[in-house]
């Protein structure tokens, strides 16, 4: 049996040197999961087909009043509305409610990709999202099961949404994972200041 290319002390003399350089130089990206869903306020749940009923759980007196107890607690948000027929307004026809939980990680961000000349460009995605400017991230592979599972990631305070699975690189393929994200939004280059891909 040949030796290793690769030592698993080197190995992990790689791995401790990238976990310290995403510390060093990393920034802080937001990554956005859905919690546990909630039953719908405004209308009864269809356990049979996943969904709302369509049906209203109040009478328009009942849901006003409803709303108002809500919004008189400092809420903005439409928990409460009457309808007799078509989709539910709070749900949206779905039959439950679900909020988005933040999770902090540090990572290397590169905007434009890897190798991209300029930081826009035409991008194609299975949701037909063209123009996009790509983002890459590297971070500890620890986050595989958050950025796979993610909703959205918020780079540079700028809303991105997931290209691809996210991939774990290097020897043993255990020392790095990357994360390639996109965003439609534009880039206010007088604040950020991108040049030549990456931010200086």
């Amino acid at each position: 049996m040949g030796r290793k290319l690769v030592s698993d002390k080197a190995k992990r003399g790689l791995k401790n040197s990238m976990s310290k350089l995403v510390d060093d130089i990393g920034r802080n990206v937001f990554v956005y999961t859905t919690s546990r869903k909630k039953e719908c306020t405004n209308c009864y749940y269809d356990n049979v087909n996943d969904k709302s009923s369509g049906k209203c759980k109040w009478t328009p007196v009942e849901a006003a009043k409803k709303q108002a107890d809500w919004e008189s607690e400092g809420n903005t948000s439409i928990r409460y509305r009457y309808f007799t027929k078509g989709r539910c307004p709070v749900c949206e026809g779905l039959g439950y409610l679900s909020t988005l939980r933040r999770k902090t990680v540090k990572c290397i961000v590169n905007w434009g990709g890897a190798g991209m000349r300029n930081t826009n460009f035409t991008f194609q995605t299975p949701a037909g999202k063209e123009g996009a400017t790509e983002i890459l991230l590297k971070t500890d592979p620890k986050y595989y099961d958050l950025f796979k599972n993610c909703n959205k990631i918020k780079v540079d305070n700028i809303d991105c949404e997931l290209s691809n699975p996210p991939l774990i690189r290097g020897p043993g393929n255990d020392v790095i994972l990357v994360v390639i994200a996109y965003t439609s939004e534009i880039m206010n280059k007088g604040k950020s200041n991108i040049i030549k891909g990456y931010y200086e």
